[in-house]
């Protein structure tokens, strides 16, 4: 990525960052990838401290990822992220008029190690129009492209997946509409922090590519996943670094 714009931080202490991924950037590097630019050298550079990375976004997903300041809190804050009280909220759009809620519980492959693994995700529908949906994903594990899988699997593919989604779908959107990649943002997270035994709930508004997309193709869809959230409490955002 040539953008070299600050990477916004949307919370922040003495253990835990929490920033915005922008979509088409790497957390780290990769044996896969020659690319140098990745989000936690470019962290680094911009808060001067080292990070340690508690999760892992896909590289065309955009939205909140954890770091922490040292091993032990990254270890710390990664048992949380497994804890069921925790919630991690992505935003999306996909094919078909879905229903108001719907599940999956499909056990995905590790192709790493070719071992199933148990993974449930959870879906509720914004609003639907254009024979698209807007949606809310809550997934309780974490595994490699599980609400793409998923979503795929139930025929619910997202919109700009080029690895399950609909090639022709996907290239009408782009050229029509200037759908500029996935759409999956990682838009709201609430869990407790496992040191200053707080709650905390961050959240990060759909970026602008996606923005500017959804407006274009359905106001409709986008009033539905432009609606700022109005949780009960809510981090101090002059309390991010």
């Amino acid at each position: 990525m040539s953008d070299r714009s600050p990477i916004s931080i949307r919370y922040s202490d003495e253990h835990l960052l929490i920033a915005s991924k922008p979509g088409g950037m790497l957390v780290h590097r990769s044996k896969m990838s020659a690319e140098r630019e990745v989000l936690l050298t470019r962290l680094r550079d911009q808060v001067g401290r080292h990070l340690y990375p508690i999760h892992r976004l896909d590289r065309a997903t955009s939205g909140l990822i954890l770091f922490g300041f040292s091993s032990e809190s990254a270890r710390l804050f990664h048992d949380q992220l497994r804890h069921r009280s925790t919630d991690k909220l992505y935003l999306g759009v996909c094919r078909g008029e879905c229903p108001a809620s719907f599940a999956s519980d499909r056990p995905l492959t590790n192709h790493q190690t070719a071992t199933r693994q148990s993974a449930q995700s959870e879906f509720r529908t914004l609003d639907s129009d254009r024979g698209f949906s807007a949606i809310e994903a809550k997934i309780t594990t974490g595994r490699r492209h599980q609400i793409r899988r998923h979503l795929a699997h139930l025929g619910s593919q997202l919109i700009g997946d080029t690895s399950y989604g609909k090639g022709r779908i996907n290239r009408w959107l782009r050229e029509e509409f200037g759908l500029p990649r996935l759409f999956l943002h990682a838009a709201k997270l609430r869990l407790q922090h496992p040191i200053q035994n707080i709650e905390l709930l961050v959240t990060d508004p759909l970026p602008e590519d996606l923005r500017a997309f959804i407006q274009r193709f359905s106001p409709r869809l986008a009033q539905a996943l432009l609606k700022e959230p109005t949780p009960s409490s809510l981090t101090d955002p002059d309390s991010r670094a």
